[in-house]
């Protein structure tokens, strides 16, 4: 049983903070105003937590009925869709989100409640604890604890990394999950790719053998709004350059408050050698165009990062091929910040919930029969897992459970 007057287990070494939801509108904010469903559905069930006045990742509905309290779990459009500066709740995230939320969005500051990582925080009575899910800066894990001894955990977008999940105290100390909502992007065998580590690796040694080549060309990185940003700091960091990029980019990057980015990044787009440039703009034409702005390079390299790019005939990160068009030269690079199939199987198995319900891909009720399917194996207390001959990190776990 949860008490008000501590944490749980003895994992926390803090008593858990209290908030209080920001409800007074005897003098609300300027921003306070009607939100509407721009969706035109109702909010699906699996961004309602049971027997609780909480949604997650519920802003492209409207207010939702009941809801006193919205969370969100990272910032990425598919997740704070339909939010916008008149949104008037109580909202709850990670620092780093908070900040993107003012900076992109403009709700009013009064409404956005920042929790610390890893600290137990009390919100209606209910313990509610912060989890770094190695998807993006600022994205997290809500571990829920009720009075009654259940517990939820939400995974947002999650990469279930073993070395960073798997090590991590307060899951490690976990005695029961009673439902676990899982981001199941990739919960198909065919996604068996690489870690993210091996693939930041390969991305940063293709960059040097083109440099190497030839000194005068340039390394475009794609990225969205927030993510990516490990590609592009590992490739400035092997060939010792600046990262140039636009003043839209530098204001969500100062969100992060890094201070590694203090003397990274730069917008003098001719002093860096890497520059950073939306995906859509990852296209033959667009490089082209991009090139002949700079006459101190002479050819691009390209890098496309993303868990799509997985092709499962390039059994080797190595035997990725790129695509060539005179000066331009693009290459995908299978780095997903979702958890592949063996990540999520070792998940599962490594908290061991009572419930698993999928929070992505449920629109397709044969897709659905599939996932419940092998979800129901992993929880088999006689489940084997299979031998995996790619040897690499996630497979010594594997073999350990």
């Amino acid at each position: 049983m949860l008490s008000l007057d501590g944490p749980s287990t003895s994992t926390f070494s803090l008593p858990p903070a209290v908030l209080q939801h920001k409800t007074d509108v005897r003098n609300p904010p300027r921003t306070m105003g009607q939100f509407r469903n721009k969706s035109g559905r109702q909010c699906p069930f699996y961004k309602i937590m049971p027997s609780t006045p909480f949604t997650v990742d519920a802003f492209n509905f409207g207010y939702v009925p009941n809801c006193t309290a919205y969370f969100l779990s990272h910032f990425h459009s598919d997740h704070y869709g339909g939010m916008t500066k008149e949104f008037a709740k109580p909202i709850y995230c990670s620092r780093i989100t908070a900040n993107l939320i003012r900076e992109k969005i403009g709700v009013d500051s009064y409404w956005i409640n920042e929790i610390t990582m890893n600290q137990p925080t009390i919100i209606d009575g209910t313990e509610l604890t912060l989890l770094d899910a190695n998807h993006c800066p600022g994205s997290v894990l809500f571990l829920f604890r009720f009075k009654d001894g259940r517990a939820y955990l939400h995974t947002g977008d999650f990469r279930a990394d073993p070395s960073v999940l798997g090590n991590d105290p307060i899951l490690l100390g976990l005695r029961e999950i009673s439902k676990l909502y899982l981001d199941t992007t990739y919960l198909d065998p065919y996604y068996e790719f690489e870690s993210q580590e091996a693939t930041v690796d390969i991305a940063a040694e293709f960059a040097q053998q083109m440099v190497r080549k030839n000194p005068k060309t340039l390394i475009c990185c794609g990225t969205y709004s927030v993510g990516k940003e490990k590609i592009f700091m590992r490739i400035a960091k092997v060939l010792n350059s600046k990262v140039a990029i636009t003043a839209y980019k530098a204001r969500l990057l100062k969100c992060f408050e890094w201070k590694e980015f203090d003397d990274l990044l730069t917008s003098d787009w001719n002093a860096a050698q890497v520059h950073v440039l939306p995906m859509q703009a990852l296209n033959f034409p667009s490089l082209h165009e991009h090139l002949e702005k700079f006459k101190n390079f002479d050819s691009i390299l390209a890098v496309t990062p993303s868990g799509w790019q997985f092709d499962r005939k390039n059994l080797s990160l190595k035997n990725i091929k790129p695509k060539v068009q005179g000066a331009v030269t693009m290459i995908g690079i299978p780095y997903s910040e979702h958890s592949s199939f063996r990540e999520l199987e070792w998940f599962v198995r490594f908290i061991r919930p009572k419930e698993v319900i999928p929070t992505v891909n449920v629109g397709n009720p044969k897709r659905r029969k599939e996932m419940e399917k092998i979800i129901k194996s992993w929880l088999d207390p006689n489940y084997k897992a299979p031998v995996v001959k790619k040897q690499n990190l996630i497979t010594g776990f594997l073999n350990q459970s």
